[in-house]
């Protein structure tokens, strides 16, 4: 009986001490509200004295103890459970650093094979006189300061100038960032071109985000605010500066529990916000970074866009994964580029792979990018709606891993606490509203391509774009906004 009672004591002491642990990592969180703190330090400090209680005898000593060790081992996992969410936020959340990838190219088949050689050489370095936010003249300089010398370099005034320079021999070397070449993408006679390149040389900076919006912040509110979701077209670090393949506006209302994703086509031909006046693909925006991203679709919509989320390719696969998959109702059947995935008319269960495929596909979708702008809201909606439920309870630990790099954003943790807090008081079901604006095929010079190449964009509808920024101004104000009026809307207007 001794021996029981012993254990019996040393159980309730443990269990005080892990109780007292998980409420303390609980609270400094900050994700759970305190009624709920206070209701389980009720709870837990009950239970290590009735254990106590539970040793006069010694069956209900052996069950006391018994409890006290299925409770320690419950409270220990919940304790690990909050922590690591607690160290996810911190590297999610909060995101004011962006780095941009410059490296010096020289040709695949070239038998120089690194930066002294080149500069031993003698290389003629072409570079884009305007552009990239002086990170290629950066770069410049220090290969000056390594070697102390003054590389011989070539100005151009856009990437396809450069590229065309390259290959007819007046350059033997390029400095640009990765983000800038992918531009050549965007011509079929440059298509696979990084393919012709190796690196001799990879520079990484980092920039500052969040400096000199275009748009004055009053301040922002924690209830109101608007998102700009960015799915940026690389694999890698989710930092990496890239074009933004998706661009999304998240506004929320978070009295009224209320989401409306509105999405701007990537090829939209607007001004970007450091452009001054010139017209551009809104995808060539993220070349310049995440927050001429931002102020651009802020200048757009005349509204402040208050945070941005960041996720790349290979984060996106991460997280719908780590779901266990998402359901996806298709407007109708298609196959993705390379018919490596076929989509079914109605519902389709999507893992990663397949869910990245419906979201990029344009070619073999009705509308084209304005399809694919569609699918890339209804993924957005799945994987909210997939979060939401019982499900993500169970797959805890796998979301927690696939978030974590995959995923930044520049809100803080306070604030992503804050509004974790809200949900859980709530018994609320948030309502998501879904919307697209729409414009005409054309073709153009764009500001960051240059005005040698005509490449092709999407003239704004400006009754759709006005009627974007009607529905935003709706929902911050807590003004009713249903699907079936934004339906009907869009159907009016033939899109």
């Amino acid at each position: 009986m001794k021996t029981v009672r012993k254990v019996g004591f040393m159980m309730a002491g443990i269990l005080f001490v892990v109780s007292f642990a998980m409420i303390f990592v609980a609270l400094s969180t900050g994700l759970i509200p305190l009624k709920y703190c206070i209701a389980l330090m009720i709870i837990l400090g009950i239970i290590p004295p009735l254990v106590v209680f539970m040793q006069a005898n010694k069956k209900t000593g052996i069950l006391g103890s018994g409890i006290a060790f299925l409770l320690t081992i419950a409270l220990l996992l919940g304790t690990y459970y909050i922590h690591r969410a607690n160290k996810t936020l911190e590297e999610v959340a909060g995101s004011k650093v962006e780095v941009s990838v410059v490296n010096v190219y020289a040709g695949a088949n070239d038998m120089t094979s690194s930066i002294k050689e080149a500069v031993d050489k003698a290389y003629r370095f072409g570079y884009i006189k305007e552009g990239e936010n002086g990170l290629a003249g950066q770069t410049i300089n220090d290969i000056n300061n390594s070697y102390n010398i003054n590389i011989n370099t070539v100005e151009f005034d856009s990437v396809f100038d450069m590229a065309e320079a390259f290959d007819d021999g007046d350059i033997q070397a390029m400095i640009t960032g990765s983000a800038y070449l992918a531009l050549l993408d965007d011509e079929p006679e440059y298509a696979g071109y990084k393919d012709k390149l190796k690196i001799l040389m990879a520079n990484e900076i980092e920039t500052a985000v969040g400096e000199g919006s275009v748009i004055e912040s009053a301040g922002i509110d924690k209830d109101h605010f608007i998102v700009f979701i960015s799915g940026i077209d690389t694999e890698g670090k989710v930092s990496t500066t890239s074009r933004s393949d998706v661009n999304i506006l998240a506004v929320v209302n978070n009295i009224t529990k209320t989401v409306l994703l509105i999405s701007t086509p990537r090829d939209f031909y607007v001004p970007l916000s450091v452009s001054n006046g010139k017209k551009d693909k809104l995808t060539h925006a993220g070349v310049h970074g995440i927050d001429c991203s931002m102020d651009t679709l802020a200048m757009l919509y005349n509204e402040e866009v208050s945070y941005y989320a960041k996720m790349n390719f290979t984060g996106f696969k991460n997280v719908i994964d780590a779901l266990g998959g998402i359901d996806v109702e298709s407007p109708a059947a298609f196959y993705s580029l390379g018919n490596e995935y076929h989509f079914d008319e109605g519902m389709n269960h999507l893992d990663g792979g397949a869910a990245l495929a419906f979201a990029r596909e344009r070619g073999n979708v009705s509308g084209g990018d304005r399809g694919r702008g569609r699918d890339q809201m209804l993924i957005i909606d799945a994987v909210l709606h997939k979060m939401m439920s019982k499900e993500m309870l169970l797959n805890y630990e796998n979301i927690m891993k696939s978030v974590e790099g995959s995923v930044e954003t520049s809100m803080d943790k306070e604030e992503i606490a804050y509004l974790v807090q809200c949900q859980l008081d709530s018994s609320s079901e948030w309502t998501i509203l879904k919307y697209r604006v729409n414009g005409s095929d054309s073709e153009n010079f764009c500001y960051t391509t240059g005005n040698d190449m005509l490449l092709y964009v999407m003239e704004p509808d400006a009754d759709t774009v006005d009627f974007g920024k009607d529905l935003i101004d709706k929902v911050i104000q807590g003004q009713e906004v249903t699907q079936n009026s934004i339906d009907i809307f869009m159907m009016d207007h033939n899109y």
